[in-house]
């Protein structure tokens, strides 16, 4: 009977031993988890810090923070697996790992699918920014065009209209007219040029002496 006493206390104290044994392992392999996972957070913050600093877009952040959440979900169901295989004598409690594995899955790919939803919008307004940038360059060159060729037309255009107003109100002949109306045009062309050489000219004059003025801070 004392026999018997003694075996069921040393049986209790070697199952009570073996499961000591599997927590310590769950413990050791949920810490190597959560030291992989916290190594990937840390960088899921430099994103997040970079992106409202300018240095990456929106876009890349969200393509990285995909691959991350990829990389932690295989680390979790890695940890999932190797804790089951613990209990893979305790039915009940390698069942429950199981499950949890399970729930993982479908947690990755709502996460997944709500990231790809990020990226599609943001992938939107870019291209949204680039055709109103383009329709804007785009307008701006128009508008930039008309006033060219409107600088170029005028002189004619002032021209033609004296010549009409003085042949209508009968103060000059046609040739008259004509010959006023291109003496007009030419001095309007040659004031034009006169105005575009000097501002050449004054250019040419500031960046040498900018030139210049930099030379002499240098040798000082």
């Amino acid at each position: 009977k004392e026999y018997k006493q003694a075996l069921g206390e040393m049986s209790k104290m070697a199952e009570d031993r073996y499961k000591q044994q599997q927590k310590l392992e769950e413990m050791a392999l949920e810490r190597l988890k959560e030291t992989k996972v916290a190594a990937l957070e840390l960088e899921r913050q430099a994103l997040d810090d970079s992106e409202k600093l300018g240095v990456i877009s929106m876009n890349k952040r969200l393509s990285r923070l995909k691959e991350i959440k990829e990389l932690e979900y295989q680390i979790e169901l890695q940890a999932a697996k190797d804790i089951a295989a613990i209990y893979d004598l305790d039915e009940v409690a390698y069942q429950q790992h199981l499950d949890k594995a399970a729930r993982l899955k479908e947690k990755h790919a709502t996460e997944t699918a709500k990231i790809d939803g990020q990226m599609a919008i943001e992938s939107m307004k870019t291209t949204q920014k680039q055709t109103a940038d383009t329709a804007k360059v785009q307008a701006d060159a128009a508008a930039e065009s008309k006033k060219n060729l409107d600088s170029w037309l005028d002189p004619i255009g002032n021209a033609f209209q004296k010549l009409m107003d003085g042949v209508i109100q009968g103060t000059q002949t046609w040739r008259d007219a004509i010959r006023k109306a291109l003496l007009a045009i030419g001095s309007d062309y040659l004031a034009a040029g006169v105005k575009w050489l000097t501002e050449h000219i004054k250019m040419e004059i500031l960046k040498t002496q900018a030139t210049t003025a930099g030379v002499a801070a240098r040798s000082a």
